[in-house]
């Protein structure tokens, strides 16, 4: 059973870090664009479901962020919704090996990427 392409609604962009280093040779928080259009479908969990998985309410909240089915993602990228400049850190990913028609990721709002 594949994905309806209408519960992939929001835009997304894939980013990842440069690798780029300073004259000390330390590491520069610098990120590049490697998907620059993903299509994604954004599911948070009620507030009542965050808190009694987590037993604590957190400040920034868990995502679903469903993709189609693809295995080049890892959890040091990030995706930024397009539209809103929203910033979201891939924390885990669970592809459908069985079907390869979605790949999930929980996610955590970081902020708007600034």
């Amino acid at each position: 059973m594949s994905l309806a392409a209408g519960i992939l609604n929001r835009l997304m962009r894939v980013e990842a870090l440069s690798g780029a280093v300073d004259e000390a040779n330390q590491p520069i928080e610098e990120w590049v664009v490697v998907k620059p259009k993903i299509w994604a479908n954004i599911r948070a969990p009620s507030g009542l479901a965050t808190i009694t998985a987590d037993n604590v309410t957190e400040n920034r909240p868990r995502f679903s962020v469903r993709v189609r089915y693809r295995t080049d993602l890892d959890i040091s990228m990030r995706l930024v919704w397009i539209k809103t400049g929203l910033v979201f850190a891939i924390e885990d990913i669970k592809p459908n090996h069985d079907l390869q028609d979605w790949t999930d990721m929980v996610c955590r709002e970081w902020g708007d990427g600034s």
